[in-house]
């Protein structure tokens, strides 16, 4: 590198300020070195004067201009003139007190070390555009009165903006914070500028557009009006600090947070979160949400996975409608107050108008407890958890209310979900839902309309200790319940649909055969002493088959009676045998006609009374072979086993069928062979005729008066007869019930 003398006319007094000129090969250009400011005697020198006289001569494409000097400023002296710099190197700091700016100022391709303004005022446009700041940039107490324009930047160190005020917009476009960021106590307010009663213009106060910050940033107790953040990259470890801000009409767009996200105790009105990413702690505590907020399909995550990790929106609250449509949360989440963080309990949130959760994912721990919902809420196609996570995250609304309409319509909860406490007084429709866990609703107030459409309850469902009012109206059509059902304390004195509402008989078989480790035998861990789970069970179809009735929906009511019964039958044989009685009644019961509702058992239980009885007088008789009568009882075993085999399989009607007619058959063919009778005689004449005088129950002495009868009754003949005629008349009894099962009630 060589020294080139000056060949720009120029007036003497400038030149001193020229410290050389020098060739630098590797950007093929001259430097050109200005400085000497700080060791001119001249008391009413102007560095920023000079540096604007001398450049002209020298700011071209083949020159570098570099400021080799202090510049210092602190004597409220005001530049009038416009400011522009192009392509320059401040080698120096530049440090501005106490002054105002009356014109634009202008830096492009420049480069600076340190950057400092102190108690100044911008009367007009300040604009940096593609600029790099190596060292420390600080603005304190400053003013902007116009647009403001930060593109293309690149910020090596720490920023400052220090209790300045932004009266226009104020734009970071394309730029780099590699270290922290503050924006302490600074406002941003846009104007609006009128013209015969008629808008001319309206900025945004600031806009962030394709930015990263790679430190920590702080806004802290900052104002912003009409503020927009686009495409931007927070990726500070440790805080990203909006606390204690006022932010009205502001947008943050496809925004990813990084670190300690602290929103707490701000004010927002108008605000909207579109396409942000959270990743870390978010903490929206105390604030007051003001006209519409919203978080749209924004997605929370952790960080570290530390378990301290959450979203906190405790004691906050929304006086406008809220949307929280497509949002995931896949970090604990927290509308009420967590416990860890406050040592007096805080009060949930408060939203007083419209909340949109559609759509939302709640993969981890989420908190709605004690939050107050003034308006409409829709949850609808949100999901709770995450299929197949067997982790023990809850989802709470315990205390919660919900003044006006809740929706959950295809909601699928994968976790449990806690409703205690929880108070919906107008509509509540969980159409569609899936609840995955088991699930209870203990001291829950239905005040209203409560929709459980086509629901489907996966493991045990219990409903406790409610509350209703007389015109309440619950609903249950098309659920389905796999593992039970119990309403049996539900206090539901109200109006009740069951309607095509199934409870299934596998889960209620898993419920028996697990007994101990049902949920229902504590009411949930709720209370230690609760009554059996047969007495819940039974309880639950008594009240479902009186509210059948009813509705004069006979059909289910019969299903329920039915089911009723065998929960009962169940319970007697899971106790000691003093209710033997009704044991042996509900069995009958069940093999005659399945508890009034299958009258073609009842024919069945009938005819094979009468068969049994035809046998039994049969072998009796003196002519009958020991050898038949072996055959007899033998076939009597096979019906009794037949009936026992009915009593533990209620839907195996046809191969019973079939059975205890062979065995009929059989015997009746036995008739002709020979080793049949002890004495030539032929009764085969008198087999269907005798058989039909035994269930004619009527006729009390059906074989006096006949001649062509094979049989002459003597004593356990008649012992027989007498016994099987009850049994008979029993049959008739129950087939006639079961016929008729659509015209009780």
């Amino acid at each position: 590198m060589q020294t080139i003398y000056l060949k720009s006319p120029m007036k003497e007094e400038f030149k001193k300020y020229i410290k050389k000129e020098e060739n630098n090969t590797d950007i093929n250009k001259t430097e050109i070195w200005i400085g000497n400011f700080s060791s001119d005697p001249t008391p009413t020198i102007d560095p920023i004067d000079i540096i604007c006289k001398i450049i002209p001569h020298f700011q071209n494409q083949d020159n570098k201009i570099i400021i080799d000097d202090y510049l210092r400023y602190n004597n409220e002296k005001k530049w009038e003139k416009p400011l522009i710099f192009n392509n320059i190197i401040f080698n120096k700091s530049v440090d501005f007190n106490h002054n105002s700016f009356e014109d634009y100022i202008s830096f492009t391709e420049c480069t600076f070390k340190y950057v400092s303004f102190g108690s100044y005022t911008f009367k007009k446009e300040v604009t940096f555009e593609s600029c790099t700041f190596k060292k420390e940039v600080t603005f304190e107490n400053c003013t902007f009165l116009e647009k403001v324009t930060f593109k293309n930047c690149t910020f090596k160190k720490e920023v400052t903006f220090e209790n300045c005020t932004f009266k226009k917009e104020v734009t970071f476009g394309n730029c780099t914070f590699e270290k922290e960021v503050t924006f302490g106590n600074c406002t941003f307010r846009n104007e609006i500028i009128l013209e015969n009663d008629k808008c001319l213009s309206f900025f945004a106060s600031i806009h962030f557009y394709k930015t990263i910050f790679n430190g920590n940033t702080s806004f802290s107790r900052s104002k912003f009006y009409h503020a927009k953040f686009e495409d931007i990259d927070l990726q500070g470890d440790d805080n990203q600090v909006f606390a204690e801000c006022l932010l009205e009409n502001v947008d943050f767009l496809n925004v990813n947070f990084r670190g300690n996200i602290q929103f707490d105790q701000s004010e927002m009105k108008d605000v909207s979160f579109k396409n942000c990413t959270f990743k870390g702690n978010s903490d929206f505590r105390k604030v007051s949400f003001k006209g519409k907020s919203e978080f749209l399909n924004c997605t929370f995550e952790p960080l570290t996975n530390a378990p301290n990790e959450q979203v906190l929106f405790s004691d906050s609250t929304f006086e406008g409608k809220t949307d929280f449509t497509g949002s995931s949360f896949n970090v604990k989440t927290n509308f009420s107050y967590p416990d860890s963080y406050f040592r007096q309990k805080p009060k949930g949130c408060y939203f007083k108008d419209n909340v949109d959760f559609k759509g939302c994912i709640f993969s981890q721990e989420t908190n709605f407890s004690e939050v107050i919902f003034e308006e409409d809420t829709n949850f609808s196609e949100s999901i709770f958890g995450k299929e197949g996570d067997t982790s023990s995250y809850e989802v709470y609304f315990n205390d919660a209310k919900f003044k006006k309409n809740i929706r959950f319509h295809f909601c699928q909860f994968y976790n449990e979900v806690s409703f205690y406490n929880t108070s919906f007084e107008k509509l509540t429709d969980f159409y569609l839902v899936k609840f995955y866990k088991a699930q209870q609703f203990h001291l829950t107030d239905f005040l209203d309309r409560a929709i459980f459409s086509n629901t489907i309850f996966y493991r045990e469902a219990q409903f406790l200790y409610n509350k209703v009012e007389n015109n309440s109206y619950i609903n249950f059509e098309s659920a389905i319940f796999k593992r039970g059902l119990d309403i049996s304390r539900s206090n539901f004195n109200c109006n009740l649909n069951f309607w095509n509402t199934t409870i299934e008989e596998d889960g209620e078989d898993y419920i028996f055969k697990n007994i101990d480790d049902i949920k229902y035998k504590n009411d949930f861990e709720a209370h230690n002493e609760v009554p059996s789970i047969y007495k819940q069970l039974r309880e639950t179809y008594r009240i479902i088959k009186d509210n059948s009735y009813k509705q004069n929906n006979k059909i289910e009511a019969l299903e329920f009676s039915k089911r009723e019964m065998l929960v009962y039958e169940r319970e007697l044989k899971s106790v000691s045998s003093k209710n033997n009685n009704d044991k042996l009644l509900l069995l009958a019961n069940k093999i005659s006609n399945n508890f009034g509702t299958n009258w073609l058992r009842g024919i069945l239980f009938t005819a094979s009374a009468g068969i049994i009885t035809y046998l039994l007088m049969l072998c009796c008789l003196p002519f009958i072979h020991n050898t038949y009568i072996f055959i007899s009882f033998t076939s009597i075993i096979i019906i009794i086993s037949a009936f026992s085999f009915l009593n533990k399989d209620i839907d195996s009607f046809l191969p019973i069928l079939i059975l205890i007619i062979l065995s009929f058959l059989l015997t009746i063919i036995l008739f002709k062979s020979p080793f049949v009778y002890k004495e030539n005689i032929c009764i085969k004449d008198y087999i269907i005729p005798d058989f039909i005088k035994i269930l004619n129950v009527i006729d009390l002495k059906p074989f006096e008066k006949e001649e062509n009868s094979i049989f002459n009754l003597s004593g356990l003949s008649y012992l027989f007869l007498f016994i099987g005629r009850i049994f008979i008349g029993y049959g008739y009894y129950q087939t006639i019930q079961a016929f008729r099962k659509f015209g009780k009630s």
